[in-house]
Formats: C-alpha cells, structure tokens, sequence
C-alpha cells in the first residue's frame, strides 16, 4: 500500500490584485508654467542692445561647461563656442553642427524645439555625449 501526499496550491485571487494596481490609461503628467523657465533658471541672460535679442550663457553638462549663444530669430539659432571634438567628427548628430574658423559652432535642427529652453536641454545632452566620445 503506497501513501502519496498530494500539495494543493492555493490558487492566487487576481481580482485582489487587480484592485491594487490600476490598468487604466496612462496619468499625462504636464509642465508646470508658473515655474522659472529652464534658460532663466540656468542663468542665461537676455541682450536687447543687438538685434534680434541674443540669449548668452552656458550650456551646462556633467563634466564640463561650454559658451554658448542663442539669436531669437525665427527659428531661433544656437551656437557653441569651442565644443568638443566628439562633436564634429565622430558624433551622430555631427552634420547638424558648422564650425566657423572663429571658434563658434552654429547648431541645426531638423525638428525645431518648441521653446528655447527645450533646445538648451538637448543640447546639453548632446555635449555630454560629445564630450565622452572624445575622451
């Protein structure tokens, strides 16, 4: 005569969990803009005496700091001065970037940010991405 122990498992109650977590639609979670702007907030600040109006101040990564100016034309166009190497020569986005013989990189966009802000952020990522392939 052979004995065999049989192990129910308990069965796992999905709606329990169902009510913990909530798979509805995604929260849209919106910029606030009571808040500084990022260009202000970075210390940026506007010229008037040229025309058009010319933001100066530096664009900001993890390692280093970099020059930078922004002519609000329509579309609004950046400039670097002295970027890294990594920029123009081995960076995906290289044909993007023209450097003058001055020293002054002037930036392209192919989608234009919709704020100058926008365009600061990305192109501290990008310097940042530079700057580590040129290291």
């Amino acid at each position: 005569m052979a004995l065999r122990i049989a192990v129910k498992r308990p069965r796992i109650k999905w709606h329990h969990f169902k009510r913990l977590l909530s798979f509805g639609k995604p929260i849209e979670v919106k910029r606030r803009t009571s808040e500084i702007p990022y260009i202000e907030k970075t210390g940026w600040k506007l010229s008037t005496s040229t025309t058009p109006a010319e933001w100066h101040g530096y664009y900001r990564t993890r390692v280093r700091s970099y020059k930078g100016k922004i002519k609000t034309t329509t579309p609004p166009q950046f400039y670097i001065y002295q970027p890294p190497e990594g920029l123009t020569t081995r960076h995906d986005h290289k044909r993007c970037f023209y450097l003058a013989p001055d020293g002054w990189c002037s930036v392209h966009f192919n989608v234009v940010p919709k704020d100058l802000s926008s365009g600061i952020i990305k192109l501290e990522r990008i310097l940042y991405e530079a700057y580590l392939l040129s290291a």
